[in-house]
């Protein structure tokens, strides 16, 4: 009872998550061929650019609740695959150590991302870049979706995409569009000067960067 559109599955929650674990198996087979690399560097390269990212697609596209499940799990694989690759398997457990290994290189961890922890910013972003798509192709439906997203009773996607907005909000994140800007194009705030270390990124980025900040904050350095 669902469909794969583009690698993704999505209907039943059974549906959801026997694709979701047959994606996790091939996951954690590319993890073991990454333990097989006999240069650290290398194999250092294509954990943090080719293994951590995997789960962005399903992030953007499957609500957080629905995605949470995988997204610990593949959190999980990155974390032990490190450890063993760098013989730390006593600091598997080191919750402390592992919380500033997922922060980005710029708030001093290593970049191991959590997908757990990405997954609300990505939804929500999903949505405000699609939504001028979604104007041009679908007018109809976009104004259905704009109608709906001020109600209290929604579907549950648009449900997760309230509370996904709430939770951004909480921890701070700034200059969100509504869903009326979010057609017109509304574009993610960016540092001018490169000299700064930032780019030109999306409201994904925007979105993450803020939890990122909260996470830093009131978990880490505490």
């Amino acid at each position: 009872n669902g469909i794969k559109v583009l690698g993704t599955p999505l209907g039943r929650q059974e549906f959801v998550k026997a694709h979701a674990d047959e994606r996790l198996g091939d996951e954690k087979r590319f993890l073991d061929r990454v333990r097989g690399v006999r240069d650290l560097q290398c194999a250092w390269l294509l954990l943090t650019y080719c293994a951590v990212p995997r789960a962005n697609h399903f992030l953007r596209v499957l609500p957080p609740g629905e995605v949470l499940d995988y997204a610990q799990r593949h959190d999980d694989a990155v974390w032990q695959c490190f450890c063993q690759l760098l013989g730390a398997g006593r600091l598997a457990t080191d919750r402390l150590g592992r919380a500033v290994a997922t922060l980005p290189a710029r708030l001093g961890g290593l970049g191991l991302r959590s997908a757990a922890r990405t997954a609300p910013s990505a939804y929500w972003a999903a949505w405000v870049d699609a939504a001028p798509v979604l104007a041009s192709k679908a007018p109809r439906l976009s104004a259905l979706l704009q109608q709906q997203a001020e109600l209290e009773v929604t579907p549950a996607c648009l449900h997760a995409l309230q509370e996904a907005k709430r939770t951004l909000e909480a921890e701070g994140c700034a200059n969100m569009p509504t869903w009326a800007e979010a057609v017109q194009g509304a574009r993610a705030p960016y540092a001018e000067d490169p000299d700064a270390g930032e780019w030109k990124r999306g409201w994904q980025y925007h979105a993450s960067s803020a939890r990122e900040h909260h996470f830093s904050e009131r978990v880490v350095l505490p």
